[in-house]
């Protein structure tokens, strides 16, 4: 009887011990997706682009932890640091390309959870264009907004906070929407 309890003791110090490494790893993930988004809002692509390096190898790192404990992978916690390395990573790949990156090695919760994220920053980036003069650019976000929309109602997320999140991306939309209304008004 004493055996199984060895065991079970060693079984929980290593989890314990992962769960540390991975929170470690994520206040590093978090910092630099904040830093990237923000040298993003500021222009700074050249930075940002360092900055999502550093964050993707951190990234690996901790995937790589998380996957020793599938518990921890699948938990709360490690979705919140990658969604935000989706919702980082993905607003870089929009102002550079365009588009959405492909995630593949991130669980499907966080890739939807970190899209419907990039609409806050894309909405920021609307106010900012109005504000600098760069009316075309909220056009473009507005048609990569409802794209997107379109495919997250094809998904028929039901409940949960995926579902808050889906209805704020909405929201994100219609406000960008509602902007370029006060332009065409304008007009």
């Amino acid at each position: 009887m004493m055996e199984n309890f060895e065991e079970l003791r060693k079984v929980i110090e290593n989890y314990y011990a992962l769960k540390d490494k991975l929170i470690k790893i994520s206040r590093d993930i978090l910092s630099l997706s904040k830093k990237v988004i923000y040298a993003l809002h500021r222009g700074n692509l050249r930075e940002a682009e360092v900055l999502l390096g550093k964050m993707e190898k951190k990234v690996s790192e901790f995937k790589e932890v998380a996957e020793k404990e599938p518990k921890l992978l699948y938990s709360d916690f490690c979705n919140n640091v990658l969604q935000e390395y989706v919702e980082a990573k993905s607003y870089y790949t929009f102002i550079k390309l365009r588009k959405l990156p492909e995630f593949k090695d991130v669980p499907w919760e966080s890739f939807i959870a970190g899209i419907c994220d990039l609409s806050g920053e894309l909405l920021r980036r609307s106010v900012n264009a109005v504000i600098n003069n760069k009316i075309d650019e909220i056009f473009e976000i507005r048609e990569f907004l409802n794209n997107i929309y379109s495919l997250l109602i094809q998904l028929d997320i039901r409940e949960g906070y995926l579902r808050k999140k889906v209805d704020m991306f909405r929201w994100n939309l219609d406000k960008v929407e509602n902007i370029m209304l006060e332009i065409k008004l304008r007009e």
